[in-house]
């Protein structure tokens, strides 16, 4: 087993997208994630490399509690089994090739202000407990099959528009211009 790194909040987001990034470029059999609503995900460089996985042939399991709709439909488009739960587990974890772990312990931020994390490598004795963690939830879990376009919050902007009260017809428009 191999800590090759231990960060905090400060450090955090570069740190630990590098970390994650790094592993899912390395992937080659298996991405497994244990998350709570896939906040990860909003980062475009750690969206792009587990695309590249994707791309790849890699397995690319999800178990996440009360995910947007639009990270559902993002994951189902690079055919991810994707798992819906109830119960958050206490950090969250990404496993991949079952020998590499990256630990976000979440509860630490909400509590102190910190966010900790861990990297592991060549761990597969973790890496082991960390996938039984994932089927465990995944088995008690609802298995999201189908895209969910029309809940999609961008779909809804568009077909049902917000009114400000402003008449934006282009002749109008013109006319005060």
């Amino acid at each position: 087993m191999k800590i090759i790194s231990n960060f905090t909040r400060g450090a955090f987001d570069e740190e630990f997208r590098e970390n994650v990034r790094g592993l899912l470029e390395e992937a080659e059999e298996e991405i497994i994630i244990v998350t709570g609503e896939g906040g990860s995900y909003q980062y475009q460089d750690l969206r792009w490399a587990l695309e590249r996985a994707a791309d790849r042939g890699v397995s690319i399991k999800i178990y996440c509690v009360h995910p947007p709709q639009t990270y559902l439909n993002k994951n189902l488009q690079l055919t991810s089994e994707i798992y819906r739960g109830d119960r958050d587990p206490e950090d969250h974890y990404l496993i991949v090739d079952g020998k590499h772990t990256v630990i976000s312990t979440v509860r630490a931020g909400e509590e102190t202000g910190e966010r900790r994390g861990e990297v592991r490598r060549e761990d597969k004795r973790f890496a082991e407990e960390k996938v039984q963690l994932f089927d465990n939830l995944a088995s008690a879990a609802e298995k999201v099959n189908e895209m969910e376009i029309e809940k999609d919050p961008l779909r809804q902007l568009v077909e049902n528009p917000l009114d400000f009260g402003y008449d934006t017809h282009s002749e109008k428009f013109e006319e005060e211009l």
